[in-house]
């Protein structure tokens, strides 16, 4: 039987609490939200972007900005969502859960991002031991990160580079 919109809607705002997410209403000017949309598709996203990867584009640019040593900072789509998986991974164990419930939880909400299929395609305890791992997180990041960089400075017209 299919979920009626209500139970839709409750189902996904359950998701989002349990991930650690909080709800704000933000008013922007067109022409912002035109341009976060922009950003969203330079950086890998679709062009119609969720509200929640707005929301890890938000997390980016405010930890960038605030430049904290402590936070891991992504600029691509893939990166971002490694951050964000991380984040839901920490606030599942401070919700008291066992990593076998992590588990189960990123099973029912999240597919494994390609860039972790190494521990397997499928959530698994190992996923969940890197991803309480800060040092693994930034490092991986900062990897992946510095190929993007390193494939658009070799892509860039000789006057720019």
């Amino acid at each position: 039987m299919a979920k009626s919109d209500a139970q839709r809607r409750e189902s996904v705002t359950q998701r989002r609490k349990e991930s650690g997410l909080k709800e704000i209403k933000m008013y922007l000017k067109q022409d912002t939200v035109d341009s976060l949309k922009l950003l969203a598709s330079k950086i890998g996203y679709d062009e119609k972007p969720t509200n929640e990867e707005l929301s890890k584009i938000v997390t980016a640019l405010i930890r960038s900005e605030l430049k904290s040593k402590d936070q891991v900072i992504g600029t691509r789509e893939p990166t971002q969502h490694l951050i964000f998986l991380f984040d839901v991974v920490q606030h599942q164990l401070k919700l008291g859960r066992t990593h076998k419930q992590v588990v189960s939880f990123l099973s029912s909400y999240y597919e494994v991002p390609i860039m972790l299929y190494k521990l397997g395609e499928s959530w698994n305890l190992k996923h969940i031991s890197k991803l309480t791992n800060k040092r693994w997180v930034k490092e991986k990041v900062m990897q992946r990160e510095s190929r993007y960089e390193e494939r658009n400075y070799t892509r860039a017209p000789q006057g720019e580079r």
